[in-house]
């Protein structure tokens, strides 16, 4: 159907200054499968199943955390709950996704953790929220003072930055026992040069494969030219060792 615009009555009563009604919502505590897709998109089937199963339908949506205006969900069809309205997790459609193949579990960000955290200490107690208030926070003794940069003059040491450094950047190592202990870095032109970690929640390795491996004069750093970062799939470091290893004991 074409979008019609508000009514002129509609618009005098203040009807566009309302807040949208609709909420961005993610799915708690689950993410794409990496045999659908390894890239940690969701694939075509998992958003043509979902759709089939919530489009024009009815379901409830459990609230896991609220962070940044975004809602951590997990989400049951209408039709499964018992009439006493068992919100088991065996029973949500996020479970259901990992059965059927098209999601795997997945650890919540920090702050939707903590944030869950809170949800349920209020539930419980809404007394004990008091302590996350920021009223209940000490004050800060260095807020009042406001410390002015130093002349030109005073500064006469020169001092060398590095930096800065993301949080998220992820670090490199040898697999092989000969170079372990050594620096491992990727050649400066590189786009892999810089690793940034989409998923820090996630513990799991991830494998990258160099073409070309040099190492410095005094043998303490190694340079990698021509990587791939290959995709986040669980095992696979250790599976594709054990593919080109002669023999292999498992214990």
């Amino acid at each position: 159907d074409d979008l019609k615009d508000y009514s002129d009555q509609l618009i005098e009563s203040g009807v566009r200054d309302e807040p949208p009604l609709a909420i961005e919502c993610t799915l708690a505590e689950i993410q794409p499968s990496a045999r659908h897709n390894p890239k940690g998109n969701w694939s075509k089937d998992s958003i043509t199943l979902f759709s089939n199963y919530f489009r024009d339908k009815r379901c409830i949506a459990l609230i896991y955390s609220v962070v940044g205006n975004v809602m951590a969900v997990t989400l049951f069809k209408h039709e499964k709950l018992n009439p006493i309205g068992d919100l088991s997790n065996h029973l949500s459609f996020n479970h259901e996704f990992i059965e059927q193949g098209y999601a795997e579990m997945a650890e919540e960000p920090y702050l939707s953790r903590e944030n869950h955290v809170m949800r349920t200490m209020a539930q419980k107690s809404p007394e004990s929220l008091k302590m996350y208030s920021p009223s209940y926070l000490p004050d800060d003794p260095y807020a009042q003072f406001q410390f002015e940069p130093p002349s030109e003059k005073e500064c006469q040491t020169k001092i060398l930055l590095k930096g800065p450094k993301s949080p998220l950047e992820m670090s490199l190592y040898s697999l092989t026992k000969k170079c372990q202990g050594r620096e491992v870095h990727v050649e400066w032109n590189s786009v892999n040069s810089v690793l940034l970690d989409n998923v820090p929640m996630d513990s799991h390795d991830r494998l990258m494969v160099a073409a070309n491996v040099t190492q410095s004069s005094n043998s303490d750093r190694l340079t990698l030219r021509n990587t791939t970062l290959m995709p986040n799939m669980h095992g696979l470091p250790s599976l594709l060792t054990m593919i080109f290893a002669p023999k292999v004991e498992l214990r």
